[in-house]
Formats: structure tokens, sequence, C-alpha cells
């Protein structure tokens, strides 16, 4: 991208759910895979190698696993309901939500990705994979949830587990099944006996 004239570029660095979400669903942007040695790499374009919104999701659903097919239905989610979300990595989490962009306010909440039964069921775990064994167990665990509600707190933020549901035969390489999930929100918040036991005798 050359904005501000010949020669001057801008780069801008957007996640795989990104990506995907102004491809498919905004139509703001085309990729192209980058040819010089890096199969990885993606760049905005219309070269000859450009590709399609199934063609984008079969490669980050390739090289990211379920993880990609979640948090893409997760960032739909929130973008629709508007939020902005961005990597929660720092936080413990899988996303931090903004209500504007990250350079003029700081992040509202944490969110943890919570697939449930049914979703869990649908995914082919693979054992070489370890970030997909999890999934089979459930997670995360009470242990966990107490962890980062107890990170958010501590950071002022609010804690959210954004559960993600899906028929047990929906085809996660497909990216038709996104019409398939759905996200439903639930807000953890840690219990002060002090501060409940006051707004109760106040009515």
């Amino acid at each position: 991208m050359t904005p501000n004239g010949a020669g001057i570029e801008l780069v801008v660095r957007v996640c795989c759910e990104d990506a995907y979400y102004m491809c498919a669903m905004l139509g703001v942007l085309r990729v192209s895979e980058a040819v010089e040695g890096r199969e990885m790499e993606v760049r905005l374009g219309t070269g000859a190698g450009e590709m399609d919104a199934r063609a984008l999701w079969k490669k980050f659903r390739r090289e990211c696993g379920h993880a990609f097919a979640m948090k893409c239905a997760a960032t739909i989610h929130f973008r629709l309901t508007g939020w902005l979300p961005r990597s929660g990595l720092q936080y413990g989490a899988d996303f931090v939500l903004y209500q504007r962009h990250p350079a003029l306010v700081h992040s509202d909440s944490t969110v943890t990705l919570v697939p449930d039964a049914a979703a869990r069921e649908s995914f082919k775990v693979d054992a070489a994979a370890n970030r997909d064994v999890a999934f089979a167990h459930g997670w995360p665990d009470w242990p966990d949830v107490q962890a980062t509600s107890r990170l958010a707190v501590q950071v002022n933020k609010k804690f959210i587990e954004a559960h993600i549901s899906a028929p047990k035969n929906v085809d996660w390489d497909d990216p038709s099944c996104l019409s398939h999930v759905w996200v439903n929100e639930t807000s953890v918040a840690r219990f002060n006996a002090l501060r409940h036991l006051d707004a109760y005798e106040s009515k």
C-alpha cells in the first residue's frame, strides 16, 4: 500500500480472523500469496494468485486448526455487536474488546472462548497437534476460569466467556459452517460479599 506517494509504503498487519472478515464479509481486502520464498505470507493485491474467500478459509484452517474457526466466529459476532476485538494473549485470554480504536481507548473486557460439548465432539482431534488435545477435555477448567477472572480484575477489565455452539456434524473446513455456529456471552465476576450484601440490604 502506498497512500503517501510512490516508494513510501504503509505496512498494516492484521490477524487471520480480521483478514478473513475484511475479505469475505466486507469485501474490502483482496489477498494474494506472496511468491518470494515466503509461502505463509499474504499481501494486498490483485495478482494471478489472488485467493477467494473459500481458498483463504482453507489456508487459515490448515495453518491454525480449530482455533481459527472459533476465533473467526467470535470475531464476526463481536464486530457485529459493535466491539473491536484484538488478541488477548497478554492477559491470558483469546481476545480483548475495545469500543474504539486501541490507540484512543483502553480495552473494556477480556474474552475466553469455550466450545460446548457438541462443538468439541465435531472437532477432529489431531494427535500430533497439542493445541487440539485440550478441546477433548472440555477446557477451560475451573482453576483456569478463576485465574483469568482474577487477572481481569487486577487490570480493571470485565471477564467474558464466549460459548461456541455448533452441531456435531458441522464441516469446519467449509466457510459456510459460520452460519451454523452460535456465540453466547457469559459475564464472569468474582463475588464480593460486602458489596453484594450492601446492595441487597439497600433494597
